[in-house]
């Protein structure tokens, strides 16, 4: 059984700049409409730690 790759984290924070983009997410108020579009879009390729804090870290820029 082979797992895909995981992505790096430069590539996960890529990933989620242009998720956010499309949502529209831009506050911590939105964090739980851009965490679900994030794991949804990165199920299996990220561990989901890593994509929390870079959600947490993308939406306090």
């Amino acid at each position: 059984k082979y797992l895909p790759a995981q992505l790096s984290l430069e590539e996960v924070q890529a990933k989620i700049a242009e998720i956010a983009e499309q949502v529209g997410a831009t506050t911590q108020k939105e964090f739980g409409k851009l965490m679900g579009a994030v794991m949804q879009a990165l199920k299996g390729q990220a561990d989901g730690n890593v994509i929390k804090e870079q959600v947490k870290a993308h939406l306090n820029k």
